[in-house]
């Protein structure tokens, strides 16, 4: 049984931790009113870590044994980073201008290449599972309750 994920996002930990999801990141810097730049260029199927957990918990009980495999995790929709942030500026009621888009290229030559869409098909572990992961704007709520 392989499980694999995209960028995974949820709530604050519940006890002390260096990294916090990208979630956090983006409402720390909008909270002090900090603006950052954000890809535009890099999309990603963002996933919510109670449906990651879930998954995992089905699959323990019997899904495991019952259709192994290799399945993708991720949310239904193809975002990229300032979608995400845009999305936690709205939620929070923070300033949009805030979260400024920018291109990983012009600005992170020096990081190790990334690719530039690495979106997901999760249709089978939803088949297999009978789960519907969050959109964004469900992430977004949930993470923020």
């Amino acid at each position: 049984m392989v499980l694999r994920s995209s960028l995974i996002l949820g709530p604050p930990t519940p006890e002390k931790c260096r990294k916090q999801s990208f979630l956090q990141f983006c409402d720390g810097k909008f909270a002090d009113g900090c603006a950052a730049d954000f890809y535009v260029d890099e999309y990603r199927s963002v996933v919510h870590v109670a449906d990651v957990v879930e998954v995992i918990r089905r699959f323990v009980h019997g899904g495991a044994t019952t259709a192994p495999g290799v399945y993708n995790m991720g949310g239904p929709e193809r975002v990229n980073r300032h979608e995400v942030a845009l999305a936690v500026c709205r939620h929070r009621g923070y300033d949009v201008t805030l979260a400024r888009r920018a291109h990983r290229s012009a600005i992170s030559a020096n990081l190790v290449p990334s690719p530039p869409d690495i979106t997901m098909d999760s249709s089978r572990v939803a088949e297999v599972t009978g789960l519907s992961f969050a959109t964004l704007a469900e992430m977004v709520r949930r993470s923020f309750a």
